[in-house]
């Protein structure tokens, strides 16, 4: 019994150290990511993502936060975008909400 026992919490450690591999940089699939910030405010989009990688103000007004290396394809053979960009635009209060999302495959 006390093989058994340990064969099972190896195997329980082996695929919780596989979970966490998996839900590394490329975690999110692109419908779980864009479930997040949809008709989101910023504030909200950056304690789900974090800090953007990169920001863009556009002459519009909008903005466009870009995300590298946060999301992949399920549909497309689990394949690795590069970016997601966020496009944020003034909402009637005044602050930064979702507008739209861009997934950029490498």
């Amino acid at each position: 019994m006390p093989n058994m026992r340990l064969f099972r919490s190896l195997l329980l450690a082996f695929f919780t150290l596989a979970l966490v591999a998996c839900s590394g940089e490329h975690g999110y699939t692109r419908s779980s990511f864009q479930l997040k910030v949809v008709d989101k405010p910023a504030t909200d989009i950056e304690a789900f993502a974090g800090k953007p990688d990169a920001v863009e103000n556009l002459s519009s007004g909008e903005v466009i936060w870009t995300f590298n290396k946060r999301t992949f394809d399920s549909e497309n053979a689990n394949a690795k975008d590069a970016a997601v960009k966020v496009t944020l635009k003034k909402g009637t209060d005044g602050k930064l909400t979702y507008s739209g999302i861009d997934f950029l495959p490498q």
